[in-house]
């Protein structure tokens, strides 16, 4: 019997949702169709708040980032939020792991800064404060909140040999090398970033930046050191491009960009290359700010002009480098005080020496005299009716470099400042290549007596405009010429001068530190460039009046 066909029927069986897979049956009802969860209706006022503020790019991001980080901390609307909630939070921030440093928790390693805090919790005190003036909240729950106190932000300044490292990484920029030393430069003249990068051509007019866009409207001038000159001239003339006085000073050369203005990133990123190549920590733009703050005010200069350039408008912002300045003095002469003891020898100074034993004469001679002596008063008589010379005994240190390196001479009073500049040289090691300046005259044919006269003070001397070698000169004595003595004459001195083009007090700091070490990859070449009979420790006394001798030969003879 043949088999009928049969005809099988598909019957439609309702999917279960993988959600209700294993639960008990249920009565069948329609599932709605998938849709994105409902926008926090508390962000309405968020965005309501930033359109009523004019908040600059870098708050309105941090601000952002605040109020998110709150509605996700809590559910509840603004106007359910109390000042517990407040607190709860607070102390929330405060336990909460931070990524990107802070201080630390034996716990979680790292938390969050009472300034990260603080910032956090002002975005939202400006906020609740906002929602209270618009009727939004009754009453605002941050009213009363107490906020955590701060540590006090310490300068962040590079060191000598930081900066000098800094300069060589830029050699190995390849095509970046000219502007980024041109901007190491310009960032060491207290620049901020963001005013680095609204520079235009215009703002550069060979001498000084202009600042027309700055924080707190603190625009401005900034007068540049020769070098930084040098280096932006360089790097805009190797750009090669005809650029418009409102083209950017600086543009990037990345394959997206270039050719644009350097941005405020771009400025960050070329610090953080050159100091991953130079090995220097915890670099970022603003330290070259914290770097020329501190240096100006370490070097003397009154923090009301150190200011000036820097164009802090608050004194109190600004005495965190007055305070650091004295802190590095402290230090540096706290350790110069005892490098003074270790160079002495075991007998002692021998200036030291010769100046108390002068002393203890005049105290014995003062003690033996008789009290019944005849008093005899002495009469004033000018010096042009006697036949006396006076001299002046002066103390020349070269300053910022430690230990310190210093002469002692006598001189008389009718040698002229030309005369001195000569004399300098020859007791300090110098050998003339470079421009000199006495600040305190532009007349060089001046005597010492005119300028000095029967006060005691000091003045300086500057030699070689790119070292910037500063000298100060005290003026110790003025007494009497010894018969038969021949001046000028050095009495005593400290340690070799300096290698001349060595740059500066900080070249010379590394090539100290070179020279100590051996194994340094530079000692060979920087042994070699000073030469085997270079030593740092080394003073010959007869040898710096040997060449007074011969420079008051070289004269008579010029005068003949």
């Amino acid at each position: 019997m043949a088999i009928p066909t049969v005809k099988l029927i598909s019957v439609a069986t309702p999917k279960i949702p993988e959600a209700s897979a294993g639960r008990s049956a249920l009565p069948s009802r329609s599932i709605a169709p998938y849709s994105s969860p409902p926008t926090d209706l508390r962000w309405s006022r968020v965005e309501e708040f930033f359109r009523s503020r004019e908040l600059r790019p870098n708050t309105h991001k941090s601000y952002k980032r605040a109020f998110r980080a709150f509605l996700s901390w809590t559910d509840k609307g603004w106007q359910d939020i109390t000042a517990r909630d407040i607190d709860r939070y607070k102390e929330y921030l405060k336990a909460l792991p931070s990524e990107r440093g802070g201080q630390r928790c034996s716990k979680s390693g790292l938390r969050p800064s009472p300034a990260t805090i603080n910032l956090a919790l002002s975005a939202l005190q400006s906020l609740f404060k906002w929602l209270c003036a618009r009727d939004y909240i009754a009453k605002d729950p941050m009213l009363l909140l107490e906020m955590p106190k701060p540590d006090p932000v310490q300068p962040q300044e590079w060191s000598a040999d930081e900066v000098r490292r800094l300069f060589a990484a830029t050699q190995q920029r390849g095509q970046t090398a000219q502007r980024d030393r041109a901007l190491l430069w310009v960032l060491l003249h207290g620049l901020r970033a963001r005013e680095v990068e609204a520079l235009n051509l215009a703002d550069f007019d060979g001498q000084r930046l202009h600042i027309r866009e700055a924080k707190d409207d603190s625009v401005g001038q900034v007068p540049l050191l020769p070098e930084a000159i040098a280096a932006l001239q360089g790097y805009l003339c190797a750009r090669g491009e005809e650029v418009g006085s409102e083209s950017p000073l600086f543009v990037s050369e990345s394959n997206n960009s270039k050719g644009q203005r350097l941005s405020y990133w771009g400025i960050y990123k070329v610090v953080k290359d050159l100091a991953s190549i130079a090995g220097v920590e915890d670099s970022h733009p603003h330290r070259g700010r914290h770097t020329v703050a501190t240096q100006m005010v370490s070097r003397g200069m009154n923090p009301l002009l150190a200011r000036q350039i820097t164009r802090h408008k608050s004194e109190k912002s600004f005495e965190r480098y007055s305070q650091r300045a004295l802190q590095i003095q402290a230090e540096e002469q706290f350790l110069q005080l005892f490098a003074d003891r270790q160079d002495r020898e075991t007998v002692g100074d021998e200036d030291t020496i010769a100046d108390e034993h002068e002393n203890a004469i005049q105290l014995e001679a003062v003690a033996e005299e008789p009290s019944n002596w005849p008093q005899v008063k002495p009469v004033a008589m000018p010096l042009n009716e006697i036949d006396v010379v006076r001299v002046y005994q002066l103390k020349i240190t070269l300053l910022g470099v430690r230990p310190k390196v210093w002469r002692r001479i006598q001189v008389q009073e009718t040698m002229t400042l030309a005369q001195l500049h000569s004399v300098l040289q020859a007791v300090m090691g110098w050998e003339g290549y470079h421009l000199h300046e006495f600040p305190i005259s532009e007349d060089e044919t001046l005597t010492l007596a005119a300028l000095i006269g029967d006060e005691l003070f000091s003045f300086s001397y500057l030699y070689d405009f790119g070292d910037m070698w500063q000298h100060e000169i005290e003026v110790e004595k003025r007494l009497a010429s010894e018969p038969g003595n021949c001046y000028p004459v050095c009495l005593a001195g400290k340690r070799a001068c300096p290698p001349e083009d060595c740059g500066g007090d900080w070249g010379y700091a590394h090539l100290l530190k070179v020279l100590k070490n051996p194994r340094h990859p530079e000692y060979r070449e920087r042994k070699e460039w000073v030469g085997r009979g270079f030593n740092p420790k080394a003073f010959d006394l007869k040898e710096v009046n040997q060449a007074l001798r011969e420079l008051e030969l070289q004269s008579a003879g010029a005068t003949r």
